[in-house]
């Protein structure tokens, strides 16, 4: 007990030190800031300058700052953002990082207020969210109040005026300009969807107002040195194709006795009832157990969060089963297997909007395409499953260019 009461109070001692660390390191770049000079340790730099350690200031690449100039001199001749990229590409113009440009990186220079001379510290902050479906952690950037802003004067050179600066910024906030890319019908494939041939995302797209098809992003976006040769792929074609394999394996007879067998069996069972209440409690002792060991330090923290998610995910599915198998429902016999077929076959392939994607989304389905043939998987429970892989089927799809 003395042991433990030692490591604990140490990893509080640790804690609260990296934390004092931090304070004070953001405190000394404040200071820092307000002195005249620009804190470093928050990037890698900026696109068109150069750092001076010895003055805390920015001085002009000459070489960089008229690509910049450019970028601003293009976008204001009704030149569109991609065709920039194309641009600096074909004349052999290396980013920052020396790749090639994006539009997103000609969007972030145009969007960029450093370059009208204006440098200010503490503007944004990024903090670490975690997603509550998935349990996972990602970097998310918000703007602060700009009464904590802090202004360094004089210690970045001016590239475009403001401006220039400012109409541009007024030309990317146009309403029409964002009304132009939303989309005007739902594609029920969409974020599901990947080309066949780069693995990209594909997006539906309508032309004329009626023929609706899904394209590689890559086809069409970005620099053109980087485009994927996959042609446009007919909307209607697909889905069918999708609902088509996905009705033969929902409407095999195996599958249908299978989930017959399980409600029968979920319907009163005492034994089964008391089979996942065990389970429930081993999972619980696993989870304090786990706790414990973090505690003591034993395990890293990334271990812990896996190990955790799958044990709330157990939980999850056991909660599900017992609220099963505590309802005492009536299961209507299975009497007409061909008819029972038929109906879901019916069902699926009349499915739209808000049926279509749950069931897409219980079947985890996930399609690759091409024009004339494609791929797609999906997961169904491994007490239904025919195939040789527990819970997990792949099937191949084939339909009409």
């Amino acid at each position: 007990a003395i042991g433990r009461f030692i490591l604990a109070a140490r990893a509080f001692v640790g804690v609260e030190e990296r934390e004092k660390i931090a304070e004070r390191t953001m405190r000394g770049k404040a200071e820092r800031a307000r002195s005249g000079k620009i804190p470093q340790g928050t990037g890698k730099g900026c696109y068109g300058y150069t750092y001076l350690p010895s003055s805390g200031c920015r001085e002009l690449n000459e070489y960089q700052a008229r690509v910049v100039a450019r970028i601003f001199e293009e976008f204001m001749s009704h030149k569109s953002i991609v065709a920039i990229a194309n641009i600096l590409n074909d004349e052999g113009i290396p980013t920052f990082g020396g790749g090639i440009w994006y539009a997103a990186t000609v969007y972030h220079v145009l969007r960029n207020e450093t370059y009208t001379g204006r440098t200010l510290y503490r503007r944004t902050v990024a903090k670490q969210v975690r997603e509550p479906a998935t349990g996972k952690k990602h970097r998310k950037v918000t703007v602060r109040d700009s009464k904590d802003w802090i202004e360094v004067p004089d210690v970045t050179p001016a590239i475009v005026d403001t401006e220039t600066f400012v109409a541009i910024q007024r030309i990317l906030d146009d309403p029409e300009r964002r009304r132009r890319g939303k989309r005007k019908r739902e594609y029920s494939l969409s974020g599901r969807l990947k080309c066949l041939r780069c693995g990209r995302a594909m997006v539906g797209q309508t032309l004329q107002g009626r023929y609706v098809y899904y394209k590689c992003r890559r086809s069409y976006a970005g620099p053109h040195q980087d485009r994927c040769d996959a042609v446009y792929v007919r909307a209607g074609d697909l889905e069918t194709s999708v609902r088509d394999e996905i009705s033969k394996i929902l409407a095999n007879p195996s599958i249908i006795l299978a989930e017959h067998e399980r409600l029968a069996l979920a319907d009163g069972s005492v034994q089964r009832f008391s089979d996942l209440s065990h389970h429930m409690e081993q999972i619980d002792k696993k989870k304090h157990r786990l706790v414990r060991l973090y505690e003591l330090g034993e395990i890293e923290e990334a271990y812990f969060e896996a190990e955790l998610a799958v044990l709330k995910n157990q939980r999850h599915a056991i909660d599900l089963e017992l609220s099963l198998a505590g309802e005492q429902t009536s299961l209507p016999p299975l009497i007409e297997l061909e008819s029972a077929c038929q109906g879901v076959r019916e069902w699926v392939e009349q499915a739209q909007g808000e049926d279509f994607t749950l069931l897409l989304n219980a079947l985890q389905i996930g399609i690759r395409a091409e024009k004339g043939k494609g791929e797609l998987s999906g997961v169904i429970p491994d007490y239904a499953s025919t195939c040789n892989h527990a819970d997990v089927c792949s099937m191949v799809i084939n339909f009409s260019p």
